[in-house]
């Protein structure tokens, strides 16, 4: 029988007072308790760390803070709170969220069970501020609007396995968040598995990172989808989006020795061909979007036919492209 696995928290925090208490209580109502948390503070000025001491007081398990000097951002604090956790197994969190008590055991059965696997993401249910919900989903919603479930990147659902974040560690220093990057990265690598089992309350309070459209308490259908985002030029995120394909190959390439010490590297070639695909596909679309209307459709055609929609949702986004100016 495979021993437990160390399992650590990550959480970043920063005037999160308000929302914060109820996010440990639900640490510490999981029906298997971490084995330690460890929380960066990115220069609070509210009742944060009166709340992460207190709570570290009493806690029944292992309570590191950290204080930064200086506030590092999002995406920084998260970073180094990640890189000071000792667990075999490390669960990202955000300080607003509510994680419903079977999600530590459930993670760590799946990394129990598959050696291999090195990192998840989980379902969670999409709230209001006061934790309201019809039970709507963040996967449910994207599965209902067409996206693939590679769109499904969420920091305070993952979790990766120890050895895979010291491959990605430190994070680029532009072009990524810190979960883009961690999941980017796994799903090339095919490492990375999706639980439909919604395991934590997902607060939307009008000041979170992200705004995500898809992440609308009340949920979206395709219709809703269309009419909010309309035509819009999606032009400078795909060419963003090709930048870091960019990175990515890079850190491919420069990371081989340890992603070969950890046994992904009979992955790395797959990888490599991901991103190849990924960067076809974006740049024709690119490069259609850069022909006049009243000749584009002939060039989509042909798109089309050698399988240049095949990553997208097929001919609607064909008939987009015809119709972008």
């Amino acid at each position: 029988m495979p021993q437990p696995l160390r399992l650590s928290i990550a959480m970043a925090t920063y005037n999160g007072a308000r929302f914060l208490p109820q996010q440990l209580d639900s640490f510490t109502a999981q029906d298997r308790r971490p084995d330690e948390l460890v929380v960066c503070d990115d220069g609070s000025s509210d009742a944060t760390m009166d709340i992460l001491q207190a709570f570290a007081a009493t806690a029944p398990f292992a309570v590191r803070i950290e204080r930064n000097a200086t506030n590092l951002g999002f995406v920084r604090n998260f970073e180094k709170a990640l890189s000071l956790c000792s667990g075999d197994v490390i669960f990202l969190s955000d300080q607003d969220d509510v994680w419903l008590p079977a999600k530590l055991a459930r993670v760590e059965a799946e990394f129990l069970e598959d050696p291999g696997l090195k990192a998840t993401i989980n379902d969670m249910i999409i709230t209001d501020g006061d934790l309201n919900h019809s039970g709507v989903t963040q996967l449910g919603t994207i599965r209902a609007t067409g996206f693939g479930e590679r769109r499904f990147i969420a920091g305070c659902c993952a979790a990766i396995r120890r050895d895979m974040l010291e491959t990605l560690l430190p994070f680029p220093k532009e072009h990524f968040a810190h979960d883009s990057w961690i999941g980017d990265a796994c799903e090339a690598l095919g490492v990375r598995r999706i639980l439909s089992e919604p395991l934590q309350l997902y607060r939307r309070h009008g000041s979170n990172e992200s705004q995500w459209l898809l992440s609308d308490p009340n949920g979206v259908s395709r219709a809703q989808l269309v009419l909010k985002s309309g035509l819009a030029s999606p032009v400078e995120a795909w060419e963003a989006y090709l930048i870091r394909l960019g990175i990515l190959r890079r850190w491919l390439t420069d990371t081989e020795p340890r992603l070969r010490a950890i046994g992904l590297g009979p992955r790395i070639d797959a990888a490599h061909r991901f991103i190849t695909d990924e960067e076809s596909s974006y740049r024709g679309r690119l490069d259609l979007l850069a022909i006049s209307r009243r000749t584009r459709w002939a060039h989509i055609l042909r798109f089309w036919i050698r399988g240049g929609y095949a990553a997208f949702l097929g001919w609607k986004s064909a008939i987009k492209d015809m119709v972008r100016p």
